[in-house]
């Protein structure tokens, strides 16, 4: 089993930070183990620097709420052979390609960005259905604070040639939520 990292707000990191993936030991065996570090992901100060060292203090964690969703990775898929991991690099808007036996990065490959209005794209979803690898995101409208520019986007990528088509998919967000 293959797991990765992830910023939430009052939460500490793992030992490996931001970028790691970590390998775990289905029959319980060994100890999970460090199997890469996906770099330029993005910082995030310390579990102190967040002031999550006591925790018996709710701590407001200002520091991770101002960047959830834009460092660290966000969905990772594996391929049918077991041979490749596919992980989105939310700092970058990539998906990187990681060969499971070594830990490399194989490529990183740029997300395409749909052109939001009024805020940015910030991809992180991941499906996998054969040699097509479907990644959607959001239109975060993080400028204009308008849900009218409130989307989420679909793209399929084919394996063979990384060539994405789409969106594939796309709806407004702008719904009243009660």
């Amino acid at each position: 089993i293959y797991t990765s990292a992830v910023l939430k707000a009052q939460v500490g990191m793992g030992p490996s930070g931001l970028g790691a993936i970590y390998a775990i030991d289905v029959d319980g065996v060994n100890p999970p183990s460090l199997l890469t570090t996906i770099p330029n992901v993005g910082t995030i100060g310390s579990d102190i620097d967040r002031n999550l060292g006591d925790f018996n203090d709710r701590a407001f964690d200002s520091t991770a709420v101002q960047v959830i969703g834009t460092v660290g990775l966000g969905d990772m898929e594996i391929s049918e052979d077991f041979a490749s991991l596919y992980v989105t690099n939310l700092n970058q808007k990539t998906i990187e390609q990681v060969d499971v036996a070594t830990g490399t990065v194989i490529q990183s490959i740029t997300i395409p960005d749909p052109g939001c209005t009024g805020g940015d794209f910030q991809p992180w979803a991941l499906k996998l259905d054969g040699e097509k690898l479907y990644v959607g995101g959001v239109c975060n409208a993080i400028t204009s604070q308008d849900r009218n520019d409130m989307t989420a986007v679909v793209y399929q990528m084919n394996l063979s040639n990384n060539q994405f088509s789409g969106p594939v998919l796309d709806f407004s967000l702008d719904y009243d939520r009660d």
